[in-house]
Parts: structure tokens; sequence; C-alpha cells
């Protein structure tokens, strides 16, 4: 299907007067440097009417006067440390428009290849790609917002620009992880702002974020790190990375839909206190389990997200505008996992997460300390993110990301919320996102992507509660 860019420009933020921080180097966080090197975009399709480009580019202008990492740049500062310029260097703006109506491609699942809607995002951390409503002779078109935080220092090879692009529209727009500063938590806010921007151009302010990011990147004195970060979130690698995992067969990204009533159910099961995530998971953990077939006495793990904001203490403000994420690995026996029941699973991955508190934050930030004194090196070796890379296994592990708190379904531009929502082409076997269903209040999509050969068995259990 062709795709035809109509324009290209540079977008700047509307600063009078100047941001306070124009022109600061903000150095990269240990956090950001340990977040996952994957795009993950997402679609929201929203019917028309739709408010006009203009306008939406007018929000976007003024919005980013308030995330002015948005529109820095990339570089390194004279020790070497990767760093943010927030230069107000802008954004840049595309627009185009795809042979298709919305119509031709609704409804938006799990095997969408929703590619054909928006350019080639090969070498792109993130992007928020777009569609919209149209009237059914009408093609579909999109406009994008790439906020490049692209390489300026002229010593890293042009391969090394790393971008985020924001694709947007009258149709709706995508957005996924970024590179190195996975802050999903904070884009969402930046979402919000955005939205209240267009939805009520008389709006002067919106809810500032908190843009200190040294203020919760403090190592103790003296630094000590209590836990194994060095094997954990980080893997030692010299001038190549690790060979990534193989996949053994073709991966299908498909979603499942679990009701309220079922969650309810499911939820039912666990004594006291639980939570929609973990009962979810638990189940979800033990199919999956099934579905593979591991052997009884194979280990099996799930790596969780797990949000520092409220963990730290003092807390992080929510409206941290930064990576505030570390991960729990909550691990099992297949056959104590499948054996065992519903609460054993709830009680594992808790245990795991509840690990993952305040005192391990810390050990984090000061295992940071300890690499930069070192120049970043352990024993000869660069640090890199021990994240799986894009087009690799995690079987018999599995990851899941949980936006159960991003309220995507309720974001409005001008005319109600979007009609379709999907996460695309989920690029690690084993992955998964946990979503608010557009179909009911209190439903779970759940998007992942597993072997093929694993999705019929998955499919006919899933709604087991047994």
């Amino acid at each position: 299907m062709a795709i035809e860019i109509t324009s290209s420009r540079i977008l700047k933020p509307c600063t009078t007067p100047p941001h306070p921080l124009t022109n600061t180097l903000v150095p990269l966080t240990v956090f950001d440097l340990a977040a996952m090197d994957l795009h993950v975009a997402t679609v929201h399709a929203y019917r028309a009417p739709m408010p006009e480009n203009l306008e939406i580019i007018e929000g976007l202008c003024r919005v980013l006067a308030y995330f002015p990492h948005l529109a820095g740049r990339l570089t390194v500062d004279d020790s070497g440390q990767p760093c943010i310029l927030l230069n107000n260097a802008g954004v840049r703006v595309v627009e185009a428009r795809v042979g298709a109506t919305l119509a031709e491609k609704m409804p938006l699942e799990g095997t969408t290849n929703t590619t054909e809607l928006h350019p080639s995002v090969e070498g792109l951390c993130l992007v928020m790609k777009s569609l919209y409503a149209t009237d059914s002779g009408t093609n579909i078109g999109w406009c994008a917002m790439t906020l490049p935080l692209q390489v300026i220092e002229e010593t890293i090879a042009p391969s090394a620009i790393k971008t985020i692009q924001l694709w947007w529209s009258r149709i709706g727009f995508t957005w996924p992880s970024m590179r190195k500063c996975r802050m999903a938590i904070s884009l969402s806010q930046f979402l919000a702002s955005w939205a209240e921007m267009v939805r009520n151009p008389s709006t002067t302010t919106v809810p500032s974020p908190y843009l200190d990011r040294s203020t919760f990147s403090i190592p103790r004195n003296p630094p000590h790190s209590d836990f194994n970060h060095l094997d954990i979130e980080f893997k030692q690698s010299s001038d190549s990375s690790d060979p990534k995992k193989p996949i053994k067969g073709p991966v299908t990204n498909f979603v499942a839909h679990f009701s309220a009533k079922f969650i309810a159910e499911l939820k039912s099961k666990v004594p006291g206190r639980r939570s929609t995530f973990e009962c979810l998971l638990a189940h979800l953990w033990r199919k999956i389990t099934v579905a593979r077939g591991l052997h009884e006495d194979e280990i099996t793990s799930v790596r969780i997200a797990v949000n520092g904001r409220a963990r730290m203490r003092p807390a992080v403000p929510m409206n941290f505008f930064g990576n505030m994420v570390l991960w729990a690995h909550p691990k099992a026996q297949a056959g104590d996992l499948v054996r065992l029941d519903h609460v054993h699973a709830v009680t594992v991955i808790r245990d795991a997460v509840s690990g993952t508190n305040d005192e391990y934050f810390k050990s984090f930030v000061d295992f940071g300390e300890i690499m930069k004194r070192e120049g970043g090196h352990e024993g000869g070796h660069k640090l890199v993110g021990s994240a799986p890379e894009s087009g690799s296994a995690l079987c018999p592990n599995l990851e899941v990301d949980s936006w159960l708190r991003f309220n995507f379904h309720e974001l409005d531009f001008g005319s109600g919320g979007p009609c379709a929502f999907l996460p695309p082409n989920l690029p690690v076997e084993g992955l998964m996102v946990f979503v608010p269903s557009y179909k009911e209040t209190g439903g779970v999509d759940v998007y992942l992507a597993l072997l093929e050969e694993h999705v019929e068995v998955f499919r006919r259990i899933c709604y087991c509660l047994d």
C-alpha cells in the first residue's frame, strides 16, 4: 500500500518566556541506561470529526513548552556521559496519506498489519503513528510529529542517531516505549496535556511535570550496592552484543479479551488484598506454561516492570517526567506452577514485586554511581541493558508491561475518546501488554506474542478457571 508524505517541517515549542531549563545539559540516569531498546508502537483510531491538523499542531507547539526534554537533542558532556541538551530544537511534523480507509482496516486486532498505515519506523526509538476515521470514500491521512532526540555530537556515528517520533493526526496516533528513556507514564501525562491544549484552545497552562531528574538519582555516601545489578538489570558485553536467543518457528501476535466478569471470578479465588494485574498475570503464566508444554522441572520466570515512584522513600511525584522503572523476576518450576493453585502463583508474583522496594531502588542508584566512577565499565566490558532484543524469544520465560493505569481510552482531542486501539507487532516472543479494554469497563485486553505452535492450545485453555 502506497504511503505518500505530503509535507515535512520542524516545529519549535512556544517558549515565551524561555523555559528556565533552556540550554541545560541533562544527564541520562542509570534508569535510562538500563531501559529496554525496544520499539513498541500503539495505534489509537478516532472517528470523524476531529480537530483540523492546524489545531492539533498548535496544541503540540504550546504543550512542548512544558516538556522541554521532548524537543531536545541527545549529546554527550565533557566527560563523555550521554545527556539531553534542552535546546528547544523542535520536533519534525510530517503529514502523509495512505491509500485506504479506516473502515477497510477495522476491526484493529492483534494480527492487523498496521505497518501499511504509516511510514517505515526502522531505526526509530519512539513513534506515535496515527489513524483517523474518514468517510467511506476518503483515504486515510495522518500527520506525524517527530520528536528527534538526535545525536548532535559529530564523534558519534550516524548509525547511532536516536529519534523519538510522535505520529499524530486527525485520525489518531500511536506511541511506544522510548529507547534508553523508557517513560511510558511520563508520556501518558504529556498526551493528556496535549489533548487538553487541543480540546480547550483557551487553556494557558497545564499541570507542570516534575523535571528535576537528578533529585531521585542521588547516591548514598558512600554508595553501596546490595544486589547483583550487574547480572540483573545489566549484562556485560564486549564490542559485539551477546547473541540473542533464536526463535524456533514463526511468532503470532494476537489479543485475548478478558471480561470484567472473568476478572472478578479470578480475583475471588484469592483471599484478602489482590489486584487485577497480579491475578490475571498469575492465570496467564500458568496457562502459557501449559500451552508451551514445559517440562515439570523447567524453571520459568516473568520480567515485570515495577514503577518506583511510589516505592522509593521519599516517594517520587507521580508527575515526575523521567524513567523510574526496574523489574521484578518471579520464578517457579513449571510443574509447581501448573499443579499448585492460583493463589500460589499470585503469591510468587506478589513476593517478587514486593522485593523491588525502596532499598532495591537505592541500591540500583548506588550501583549506577559506582559504575560511573569506573567509567561505565566493569572488568573491561561495557555494560548494556539485560532487556531482550527485538526478534528474540523468551520461552520458557515471559515479560509483561501493564498499561492498566494509562487511560488511553479516555484520551479526548475534542470529539471523544478513540474508537479503537492496538499495540501492533510485539517484536519479542513471550512479551505481553495489559491494556484497559475498549469493549467494557473493568475488562482487560492482553496483547501477546507467542510461538505459532503454542497459540492454538493457549486459546483453547485461556478461559478455563480450573
